[in-house]
C-alpha cells in the first residue's frame, strides 16, 4: 500500500497542522488542523473597524456575487468583522407590541441545507421609570418566520423564536438559503411584546433606550453519534495525537470485569490525572452511541455508558431531561464572548451584579473600565476580541441574561465530532463549524456527566436575567475540562483531543495561575478558558431536519445496462441507473475545516456546484462498469504520473472478497487522459482497464467511464466485493508552503486502516 503525506508541522503565529494519512487508500489527511492563531493579517483579528470599513467591506463583497444560488464569496478569510447590530429603531404596533428594526451583518456566514450558522438576536431595554436594563419579550404567533419577523432588504433570511416557559427571550437569524460569505439585512423586523415590560406604554415605547445584542451561532443537527475513542487500533500514522492523547473517556461496558478501567495516577505538575495503566493485557471497549434523548443508563454493566475515570453514576442513568446531543441545538461558534458583548452584559447589570463578573487582571486585558465606583461603564476598544479569563460562574450567569444555556459534555462531543465514527486519537475540528473546537489553548467547560451537579442539568435555557435556573451548576464543581489545558507554571500541553476529559477541581479553571514573571495574576501566556453556550432548536422549525453523514452502506447488486455500454464518457446508456453515491452535502468534504467559511479557512466549499458527485455501477457479466459524473464550476489539472490526484481527479477503491486491494484512477491531465494505479498486487488491472474522461465546460461537469475486467482484481461471483470513491478538485490555489490546495469528496469510512470491511460500501456480481 502506498501511503503518500503532504507536508505538516507548526509556525508560531500560523496555522498548525496535525497531519497524518487518514486514507493508505487514498491519499487523503486524517489529522486535519490544530489551530492556535490564523494565518491572516495582524490588524485583521479583532480589529475595532468603524462604520465606514464596515459599509466598504459589504460593498466589495457585495459586488462578488456568486452565480450559485445567492450566495455571496468572500474576498479573504480574514474575520474582518464579527457580528454587528446597528440603527435600532422601536414603533408601537398596536397597544401591547411594538416593532423593533435593526440592520444585521456579519462575515464568514453559510447555509448548506442544514448546514448553516445564524445569530441569536436579543434586546435589553430601560423603561423610562425604570434604574435597571429589562429583558425584552418577544411576540410570536409560530416558532418559523412568525408575522411581523422579517426585512426591507438584503440577504433573504428566516427567523426562528423558540416559545415555551423559558422562550420568547430572542430570535435566531440565519440565511434563508444555500449561500456562503457575508450575511448583510437591512431593516430587519422583530416584534416586542412591551406589555410584559413593566414601566412601557404604547406612548412612551419608542422613547425607551434599547440594545439589541447578536451573538453568532451554529446550528448542530438531530442524529444519532458516538462518544468516546473508538475501540481500534490506533493508525500507524495518527501516532499520540498532538500535545497528548485521551484520558478519562467515555464507553460501551461490556458487563465484563475487564472492561472495567485499571488507571494509575501521573503527576502533571498540578493535579492528577488518569489513564489506562501501562502495559495491562486487555480490550478497548466500544464507543457508545446516543440514539436518542431517552435516559442512558450508566454503571458497570452490559450496554451501559461508562467512562476510565470521573464516572458517571453507577448503577444509576442520565435522565431524559439532561441534553444528551441527539436532539438539535445551537451552540456558539465561537468559545467565547467577544469583548463587545461583555461589555454589553456589564453595562446592563446594576452595579452590585456586575462587581463580581467583571476580573479586572484578565477581561481588563480586553474590556476597559472608566468612571467613579460603583457606577463604572465598561467599553471594548477591539470588540471581536475574546474575554480571557472567564470563570465558570461568569459564563453561567452571561448564557442566563443571554437567554442560553451551559453546553453539556455530550453535546461538546456532537459538536465536534459530529456523526463521524470514534477514531483513537481523533483531533480532528468540528464537522459542523464550530470554530476554536480542538484549538490549541482553549479549553472548555461543558456540563459533566461525572458530577451529581451536573447530573442535575435539565437544559433550561435562562430568561434574560442574570440568575441562574435551579438545575444550572452554579459553579465549577458541575463542569469538566474538554479540548486543551496547559498545567502549571512550565505550561506543560495536557491536549485531551475529542474523546478526552479532564477534572475541572485539578486544574487551574477559572481565575488563578501565575504570569511568566511568576507574579499574580493571569497573562496571555495562559490557556483562555472557554466558554460555549448552546440553546436547544425549538420544536416547529419545519425547515430543518436531521443529518446523519452516513455513507449507503446497503449491498448494491450492479446489473446489465439496458442499453450497451459505450465508453465515451456521456452517460447516456447510465440515465435509467440509481447512483450508488450521491455526494453533494458538506457531510462528504474534506478537509473538513474548509467546509465552512471560518477564521482559518483559505478556500471554503461553495456548494454542489463548485464540487459535487456522483457514481454508478453496473456489469456486462465480464467487468465492472463505473460512470461519475463529477460537478465542478474549474476543471483544472497540471500534474502528470502518479501526482494526478494533486489536481482535478478521481480514484477508485476496490477490495475483493479476499481482502486484496486496488487503488486507481484517472484524470483528465496535463498531458490528456490519464489513468493510474496506487495499490494492487501487480499491474494486471493496469494494463487491462479502459477508460474515458469528457470535460462539459459549459455544465460545469467532468464525466469518467471505466470498464474493470472482473478477473483482474479478483472478483467471484456471489461473493462480496467493497468499493470506494474519493474525488479530487484543486483550483490553482497554493497553500502557505506553496503546494497545490486540493479539495476532495470521501465516498469512503473516516477510518480505513487497518481494513475493517464493514465500514465500507459493498458490491456482488451475480447471486
Amino acid at each position: 500500500m502506498t501511503l503518500r503525506r503532504r507536508a505538516c508541522g507548526s509556525s508560531k503565529g500560523a496555522i498548525i497542522l496535525v497531519c497524518g494519512l487518514m486514507l493508505g487508500v487514498g491519499g487523503a489527511l486524517a489529522q486535519e488542523a490544530k489551530t492556535s492563531t490564523p494565518v491572516v493579517p495582524a490588524t485583521a483579528k479583532g480589529a475595532a473597524v468603524n462604520d465606514a470599513k464596515i459599509e466598504a467591506v459589504q460593498a466589495d463583497q457585495e459586488d462578488e456575487e456568486d452565480a450559485l444560488t445567492n450566495a455571496v464569496v468572500e474576498t479573504s478569510s480574514a474575520r474582518v468583522v464579527g457580528l454587528r447590530i446597528q440603527n435600532v429603531s422601536v414603533e408601537p404596533r398596536d397597544d401591547k407590541t411594538a416593532t423593533v428594526t435593526f440592520d444585521v451583518s456579519w462575515t464568514n456566514s453559510w447555509r448548506w441545507g442544514n448546514f448553516f450558522d445564524a445569530a441569536w438576536v436579543f434586546f435589553k431595554v430601560k423603561p423610562e421609570a425604570a434604574t435597571e436594563w429589562q429583558h425584552v419579550r418577544l411576540a410570536a404567533d409560530q416558532v418559523l418566520s412568525p408575522t411581523g419577523y422579517g426585512q426591507e432588504s438584503g440577504t433573504q433570511l428566516e427567523f426562528v423564536v423558540p416559545g415555551g416557559d423559558d422562550g420568547y427571550t430572542g430570535v435566531f437569524v440565519r440565511r434563508a438559503g444555500d449561500g456562503l460569505g457575508l450575511v448583510d439585512a437591512r431593516r430587519v423586523t422583530a416584534i416586542w411584546d412591551f406589555g410584559a415590560t413593566p414601566g412601557v406604554t404604547r406612548g412612551n415605547v419608542g422613547k425607551a433606550p434599547i440594545k439589541a445584542i447578536g451573538i453568532e451561532m451554529v446550528f448542530i443537527p438531530e442524529g444519532a453519534f458516538f462518544v468516546g475513542r473508538g475501540n481500534g487500533p490506533i493508525a500507524p500514522y495518527l501516532g499520540k495525537g498532538y500535545g497528548g492523547m485521551e484520558i478519562n473517556w467515555l464507553y460501551k461496558h461490556s458487563g465484563k470485569p475487564s472492561d472495567t478501567a485499571i488507571s494509575l495516577p501521573f503527576k502533571f505538575n498540578i493535579g492528577d490525572l488518569y489513564t489506562w495503566g501501562v502495559g495491562v493485557a486487555r480490550e478497548d471497549p466500544l464507543p457508545y452511541r446516543i440514539e436518542s434523548e431517552a435516559a442512558i443508563p450508566t454503571g458497570k454493566k452490559k450496554g451501559a455508558l461508562w467512562a476510565v475515570d470521573i464516572t458517571p453514576e453507577d448503577g444509576g442513568e442520565i435522565s431524559a431531561a439532561f441534553p444528551k446531543g441527539h436532539a438539535a441545538f445551537y451552540c456558539m461558534k465561537h468559545a467565547y464572548p467577544t469583548a463587545a458583548q461583555y461589555a454589553e452584559f456589564l453595562n446592563t447589570l446594576t452595579a452590585a451584579q456586575a462587581k463580581p463578573r467583571f476580573y479586572e487582571q484578565g477581561h481588563g486585558m480586553v474590556i476597559e473600565r472608566s468612571g467613579v465606583s460603583p457606577d463604572f461603564t465598561y467599553a471594548a476598544p477591539k470588540p471581536d476580541e475574546k474575554v480571557p479569563w472567564m470563570s465558570f460562574t461568569d459564563g453561567a450567569v452571561f448564557a442566563a441574561w443571554s437567554g442560553l444555556r451551559p453546553m453539556t459534555e455530550l453535546e461538546y462531543e456532537k459538536c465536534v465530532r459530529g456523526p463521524r465514527p470514534a477514531i483513537p486519537n481523533d483531533s480532528l475540528p468540528s464537522c459542523w463549524g464550530v470554530q476554536d473546537a480542538m484549538a490549541l489553548g482553549i479549553y472548555e467547560r461543558p456540563v459533566s456527566i461525572g458530577s451529581a451537579v451536573g447530573r442535575g442539568f435539565k437544559g433550561t435555557h435562562g430568561r434574560g436575567a442574570p440568575e441562574l435556573p435551579a438545575d444550572w451548576p452554579p459553579d465549577i464543581r458541575g463542569a469538566i475540562l474538554r479540548g486543551d489545558y496547559f498545567f502549571g507554571g512550565s505550561h506543560q500541553p495536557a491536549h485531551l483531543l475529542t474523546g478526552g476529559r479532564a477534572p475541572a477541581v485539578y486544574a487551574n479553571a477559572d481565575r488563578h495561575g501565575a504570569n511568566d514573571a511568576g507574579g499574580g495574576g493571569p497573562s496571555y501566556a495562559w490557556t483562555f478558558a472557554g466558554w460555549r453556550a448552546a440553546r436547544t432548536a425549538p420544536a416547529g422549525d419545519t425547515a430543518v431536519g436531521p443529518v446523519t453523514g452516513e455513507l449507503d452502506l446497503e449491498l448494491k447488486r450492479p446489473a446489465k445496462l439496458a442499453t450497451p455500454f459505450q465508453l465515451d464518457g456521456s452517460l447516456d446508456e447510465w440515465a435509467d441507473v440509481t447512483p450508488v453515491a450521491v455526494a453533494d452535502s458538506p457531510a462528504y468534504f474534506h478537509p473538513i475545516h474548509e467546509r465552512f467559511p471560518g477564521d482559518f479557512t483559505a478556500t471554503p466549499w461553495r456548494g454542489p456546484r463548485d464540487f459535487s458527485a456522483k457514481a454508478w455501477l453496473a456489469t456486462d457479466g465480464e467487468a465492472l462498469l463505473v460512470a461519475v459524473e463529477v460537478t465542478d464550476d474549474t476543471h483544472l489539472n497540471d500534474q502528470v504520473g502518479k501526482d494526478i490526484y494533486n489536481g482535478d481527479a478521481l480514484q477508485i477503491g476496490l477490495v475483493n472478497a479476499a481482502g486484496t486491494q486496488w487503488n486507481v484512477g484517472a484524470a483528465l491531465a496535463a498531458k490528456g487522459v490519464e489513468f493510474q494505479q496506487w495499490d494492487g498486487p501487480d499491474e494486471t488491472l493496469l494494463k487491462s482497464a479502459t477508460y474515458a474522461v469528457k470535460r462539459d465546460d459549459a455544465a460545469g461537469v467532468t464525466r469518467y467511464e471505466f470498464r474493470l475486467p472482473l478477473a483482474d482484481f479478483g472478483v467471484v461471483s456471489g461473493q462480496e466485493c467493497s468499493f470506494y470513491f474519493i474525488f479530487f478538485d484543486g483550483d490553482g490555489a497554493l497553500d502557505w508552503q506553496g503546494k497545490p490546495v486540493v479539495h476532495r469528496i470521501q465516498w469512503v469510512s473516516e477510518r480505513t486502516e487497518p481494513f475493517v470491511r464493514r465500514n465500507y460500501p459493498k458490491f456482488v456480481i451475480g447471486d
